[in-house]
């Protein structure tokens, strides 16, 4: 109930909520995506561009990664895009943010694949009216024109999805920031900055969880990051490198949909059985890769050798401020190189 208050509410103040940064002021639609197995919807903001020409603007599939939500600061990337003549679909997947699904959470790779493939399907036959529903003219986005966006774990989504998708050559860039590329990379630098015992912590939590979920119980919760403060947190965090307080510096003081600092369990096992970067070689449409050599996230050489597979156009891109840095002090650059790949691939 209380989710669906938070979502009631939300969807009251979206437009105003999604326009307060001065001449980036542009207003976003809320749009109710079906999931592929039409039982759950998917929350998105849509941003149009005023400036667009006659043939309509090119479009951006966005969303977030790890725990994150929309309103983790890609919010404010997608309001530099549609700035900047390309309109923007930003999403959250189910379990997270005003997204239907529960438990709450709940992080599950293939369904969120599914939601991507779902939300790109939306785009290709149901935008349209979707523009028509808030007041525009249904040609004023190009779905022709359409590319995918995704940060952290989603950065190793959208090679994913751009490799599997039954409709893949309608992609025409993808946009692959700080990505994970696979749980044999992740994992081991996780164990060098937070210890063998952690592995062992997780993975019993994660046993834990499973036999819960397979019983139908309620499932078993452990913090996605450390606390703020450094307090002491119920169990241990899956996200435990020293970089991973700047997780804090995107999160909104009231996120939507009542987020908090936790997820179910099981993902420390899944998380490390999940591999896009196997998937890099089906990728036939041109790639921007932005990495930072300090990442204790998404290593870099696990980065790279991905970005190496991939059979369409690659674009690497150095960041300097490790795995959060696209969001802070890296952002300016971040956003001068992301525009400039899609205007010149979505032309």
């Amino acid at each position: 109930r209380a989710r669906a208050r938070a979502r009631a509410g939300t969807r009251q103040r979206a437009r105003r909520r999604a326009g307060t940064m001065g001449k980036l002021a542009l207003d976003a639609a809320e749009v109710l995506v079906p999931a592929a197995d039409g039982k759950l919807r998917l929350h998105a903001w849509l941003y149009v561009p005023e400036d667009r020409p006659a043939a309509g603007a090119p479009i951006l599939v966005m969303a977030h990664g790890f725990g994150a939500q929309k309103d983790f600061g890609l919010n404010r990337s997608a309001q530099h895009f549609a700035a900047g003549g390309i309109a923007v679909l930003l999403f959250d997947y189910r379990h997270w943010g005003l997204s239907e699904g529960e438990p709450n959470h709940l992080l599950n790779v293939a369904k969120q694949h599914q939601d991507y493939f779902a939300v790109l399907d939306f785009c290709f036959d149901g935008l349209g009216a979707a523009l028509e529903a808030h007041g525009l003219d249904k040609r004023a986005v190009n779905p022709d024109r359409l590319a995918i966006f995704g940060s952290s774990f989603s950065g190793g989504h959208v090679i994913a999805v751009a490799a599997t998708y039954k409709r893949k050559e309608r992609i025409k860039a993808v946009v692959s920031q700080v990505p994970f590329s696979g749980g044999e990379h992740s994992v081991p630098a996780l164990i060098k900055h937070c210890g063998i015992l952690w592995l062992l912590r997780v993975a019993a939590h994660a046993l834990y969880d499973g036999l819960r979920g397979l019983l139908g119980l309620e499932r078993h919760y452990i913090p996605i990051l450390s606390s703020r403060d450094g307090s002491p947190l119920p169990a241990v965090p899956i996200l435990c490198t020293a970089e991973c307080v700047k997780y804090w510096d995107i999160i909104p003081n009231k996120p939507i949909g009542g987020w908090k600092n936790r997820l179910p369990a099981w993902i420390g096992l899944t998380m490390a059985l999940y591999r896009p970067h196997t998937l890099a070689h089906k990728v036939t449409a041109p790639v921007l890769g932005l990495y930072s050599p300090t990442d204790s996230l998404c290593p870099v050489r696990g980065v790279l050798s991905m970005f190496s597979k991939v059979r369409g156009p690659v674009q690497l891109e150095e960041l300097a401020g490790g795995h959060f840095g696209a969001y802070v002090q890296d952002f300016d650059k971040a956003m001068a190189l992301e525009l400039g790949f899609l205007r010149k691939h979505l032309a």
